[in-house]
């Protein structure tokens, strides 16, 4: 009986010992993802504003017409961007 008791005695405060050794955490991966400066670099951007201009679009409408391959086109519309997006800040 007493055997039993102690035993179960060292298990718990093995238990015990185990969980309450906390050394200091070491994130390996977030070390080599460098994700530390990358929030740092986040956190001045978001301090800056910036504006977008959007991109220019004209809308064409191409006319029904036999294609090169043989293929008939039945005409439609499409849009092309003749100017793309700018940011300023």
């Amino acid at each position: 009986m007493k055997k039993n008791i102690l035993i179960i005695l060292m298990f718990c405060s093995s238990l015990l010992v185990g969980c309450s050794s906390s050394g200091t955490k070491v994130r390996m991966l977030n070390e080599r993802s460098e994700y530390e400066k990358q929030q740092a670099q986040i956190a001045s951007v978001k301090n800056e504003e910036f504006n977008r201009q959007p991109s220019k679009k004209a809308k064409v409408y191409v006319v029904p017409h036999e294609l090169p391959s043989g293929d008939y086109f039945h005409g439609g519309w499409i849009e092309v961007i003749y100017e793309k997006e700018k940011w300023t800040n």
